[in-house]
């Protein structure tokens, strides 16, 4: 599930996959209840979603089509979907993380299975830019979280499945700087990233060997 909230009206919206039917749903808060939506139908398809809703009450979902083994996404506003696909080179879009950056424009990471890659795509406004290669060194890239900093710039954290760690990645303005968080045990799955107001990380995660939830964050140096 992921969750997103209208800040102009404080209304939830959830978007789920529906295993028995396998469909993408999103239930929404109207008035005093729920109404579930079905949004996308097509073979199996909807795993790894993530929405949010920009300014203008539009929903973004980024997610996974087992079907067809790509990464989606989706648009919508009143009911109306428009449906895209920014990677298709192979098996790709696995445990998709998306954000919005200033203009509305959607940020997407996701594991690409074929290659064992982290990756990256978003929105220029007219166009999806080429996919990107985060991090190629081994299996890398499961469980994304995507944050956006103050000037759009991409932040990630991601399990290594090949060494079993929490990594971090943040695009600089002209590089990508990778850094390893948490290298004790095996540590790393199903991390959630946010930052702070000073464009740090604050990442929480799963210490799969002693069954904790761990906390790490950057200080200033």
């Amino acid at each position: 599930t992921s969750l997103a909230v209208n800040q102009t009206t404080n209304r939830p919206y959830i978007s789920y996959v529906d295993l028995s039917t396998h469909a993408l749903k999103m239930a929404q808060y109207v008035t005093d209840k729920w109404e579930v939506l079905s949004i996308a139908s097509s073979g199996a398809t909807g795993l790894y979603n993530s929405a949010a809703i920009d300014p203008a009450g539009y929903t973004h979902i980024a997610y996974y089509d087992q079907n067809d083994q790509e990464l989606r996404y989706l648009k919508g506003l009143g009911g109306v979907w428009h449906m895209e696909t920014p990677d298709s080179s192979g098996n790709t879009g696995l445990f998709a993380s998306l954000a919005l950056d200033s203009n509305s424009n959607p940020h997407i990471s996701y594991f690409n299975e074929d290659t064992d890659e982290l990756m990256y795509v978003r929105w220029t406004g007219s166009a999806w830019t080429t996919p990107v290669v985060v991090d190629t060194s081994g299996a890398v890239g499961l469980y994304s979280s995507i944050e956006l900093d103050a000037s759009n710039n991409p932040h990630i954290s991601y399990f290594d499945a090949t060494n079993t760690d929490l990594k971090y990645a943040y695009w600089n303005g002209s590089a990508w700087v990778i850094e390893r968080v948490d290298n004790v045990g095996d540590v790393g799955y199903y991390s959630s990233l946010g930052l702070d107001a000073d464009n740090r990380p604050h990442i929480a995660y799963l210490d799969e060997d002693n069954d904790r939830v761990k906390y790490a964050y950057k200080n200033a140096s």
